[in-house]
């Protein structure tokens, strides 16, 4: 048997009073859980918004690249001294 804060009757073991006099609040180890926890997934979310950035901007510079080629190649083929289809351009 436990004896109270009181000190004058004894409570047996288990009873909720016991309960609630021991658990105020969370334990160190519990905290220091959730703080891990937490730094894991934010470690992960950041270094996936990394990649995901990169490879937008890749993708982007790639898109670019290519419409540059074709801009390119239409310059190219339509610059004066070239015919087309028998047509000359007059730039």
């Amino acid at each position: 048997m436990h004896i109270g804060i009181d000190n004058r009757r004894e409570i047996p073991p288990g009873s909720t009073r016991v309960r609630s006099l021991r658990r105020g609040g969370f334990t160190l180890i519990e905290v220091l859980l959730v703080v891990v926890i937490v730094a894991i997934i934010a470690t992960v979310t950041i270094v996936q918004l990394q990649y995901n950035t990169r490879h937008a901007e890749l993708t982007t510079l790639r898109y670019n690249e290519a419409t540059l080629n074709q801009m390119i190649s239409v310059v190219t083929v339509h610059a004066p001294g070239n015919s087309v289809g028998g047509c000359r351009w007059a730039w």
